[in-house]
C-alpha cells in the first residue's frame, strides 16, 4: 500500500526511522535523505526519493539480459489483514466469473 507524506506511522521506538515512535511519512523520508547527505553523498542522491527515480540498467542473475528502468526509494505499508472493501471487490469479481473458463463452451456443446 502506497503511503502519503502526511500518513502517520507508529512503531517500536527502537526501530523508528526518527527520534519518535510516532512520525509522519515525510519526516521519515527527510531523515533518510539527511543521512545520505550527512554521509557525504552528492546532492543528486535526492533523486532516489523522487517519483522520477534514477535511470539505470539491471542485470538479472537468471541470464535474461539487461533491463532499462529506474531505481527509487519508497516506504510501503503492508497491512496484516486485507481491507474489507478490497475483499468485497475480489469476491464480487470472482462471483461474476464462470467456475471454469471452459464452462461456457461445454454448455454450448451440450445443446440437445
Amino acid at each position: 500500500m502506497e503511503l502519503r507524506d502526511n500518513d502517520v506511522i507508529s512503531m517500536d521506538a527502537g526501530k523508528s526511522l526518527t527520534s519518535s515512535p510516532t512520525f509522519q511519512v515525510e519526516e521519515a523520508l527527510a531523515r533518510l535523505k539527511s543521512r545520505f547527505f550527512y554521509n557525504g553523498f552528492p546532492q543528486v542522491e535526492s533523486f532516489y526519493f523522487s517519483d522520477e527515480g534514477v535511470r539505470c540498467k539491471m542485470l538479472r542473475a537468471n541470464g535474461s539480459g539487461w533491463r532499462k528502468g529506474k531505481i527509487r526509494f519508497r516506504l510501503e505499508f503492508i497491512p496484516d489483514e486485507k481491507d474489507e472493501i478490497e475483499v468485497q471487490v475480489t469476491t464480487v469479481k470472482q462471483s461474476l466469473l464462470p467456475a471454469s473458463p471452459l464452462d461456457d463452451l461445454r454448455e454450448n456443446l451440450n445443446i440437445e
